[in-house]
């Protein structure tokens, strides 16, 4: 079972996002009736609603480093990274010798 610190953890995480999201940067939008982009229909908003919404995208993101660096600061902040990026790293060699080797003779592209 969970610890109530970690569930109390969880729901300033999502009421964070989620009040970013929707009060900040998308509830405008849909608010005032501003266009950003379609995907069917020709109509573009200005250049500042699709900013805005596409920033609205990476706010889970960005409130998660922001509540890491809040509590437990920059080695939070670098642990948060290294547990990011290296399970990245560990496919790399996978990528470039399945791209570039078939059995065993180099690939010619």
């Amino acid at each position: 079972m969970k610890s109530t610190k970690t569930v109390k953890e969880a729901y300033v995480f999502m009421g964070l996002t989620l009040a970013l999201s929707y009060f900040v940067f998308w509830g405008p939008l849909v608010l005032f009736k501003i266009p950003t982009i379609s995907f069917v229909s020709e109509v573009k908003g200005p250049t500042w609603a699709v900013a805005l919404f596409v920033a609205g995208g990476f706010i889970p993101s960005l409130s998660a480093i922001f509540l890491t660096w809040s509590k437990e600061g920059l080695p939070g902040l670098r642990t948060l990274g290294q547990h990011s990026i290296q399970p990245w790293l560990a496919l790399v060699p996978f990528y470039f010798s399945d791209r570039y080797c078939w059995n065993g003779r180099a690939a010619i592209h």
